[in-house]
């Protein structure tokens, strides 16, 4: 009953364990047992990490506060995807650094954890920029700009990582796009044992279930632009 949880922080003993219902599998989280704690332990507090944080996501003018701070951090390292910033990496050519200027919006909390412990920064320049294919159509067409360009130039085999940091998407996100235009009859694609997809463009009749994939793949995108929306106005440690 909703009388009898604990109020205030506590400890919480828990299981994880797999159900089936109705064919499908789900994770179930089974509520053990809970410990009231009359305060927080002080570690819980000091393995925060403290940032000195620029906050440009609210700039007028991004490009010039952009060139602002690369002459005052001439060292800082730009990570930028989907939309190209002379001099930045993405998220495959992080490394440490004093300095992180983050231009493009990460697509997720688990992209933005690994970069910062990637980095280690002792500064966030933040910016925050959007991609401009956050829909369904405009993503399709960027990544299958992506695929043309791997066939013309690399025979058509690539990382699934190399493809989502170009998009400055999620792995998933780009996996099931690839999918749909599989299913549009646009691709061919196989997975190699070293984990290389390897495409070829395809002129085919649309398949059944692209509904499905294109459903799923509308879900993906907007978990994305929720989380971009939550980042650009998040507190940062400092």
């Amino acid at each position: 009953l909703a009388s009898e949880l604990p109020s205030g922080r506590f400890d919480l003993a828990y299981t994880l364990r797999t159900s089936a219902y109705k064919g499908k599998r789900e994770a179930l989280v089974e509520w053990l047992d809970y410990r009231a704690l009359s305060r927080a332990p002080p570690d819980l507090w000091s393995s925060e990490p403290a940032y000195d944080v620029v906050d440009y996501r609210a700039s007028a003018e991004p490009l010039a506060d952009l060139q602002l701070a690369r002459s005052q951090y001439p060292a800082g390292l730009i990570w930028a995807e989907a939309d190209r910033v002379e001099g930045a990496v993405d998220r495959l050519h992080l490394g440490a650094a004093e300095t992180l200027i983050v231009w493009t919006v990460p697509p997720s909390v688990e992209i933005w954890t690994a970069a910062l412990a990637t980095v280690n920064p002792a500064r966030l320049i933040l910016f925050g920029i959007r991609p401009s294919d956050e829909k369904r159509g405009a993503f399709l067409e960027r990544l299958a700009g992506m695929v043309k360009y791997a066939i013309r130039r690399r025979g058509g085999a690539v990382g699934l990582e190399e493809l989502a940091a170009a998009a400055g998407q999620r792995e998933r996100t780009v996996h099931v796009g690839l999918q749909a235009l599989g299913a549009l009859g646009k691709l061919d694609y196989r997975v190699a044992d070293n984990g290389l997809y390897h495409l070829a463009l395809a002129e085919r009749a649309p398949r059944k279930g692209l509904d499905g994939l294109v459903a799923r793949l509308d879900a993906l995108l907007r978990e994305t632009r929720a989380y971009r929306n939550y980042w650009l106005t998040m507190e940062m440690g400092g």
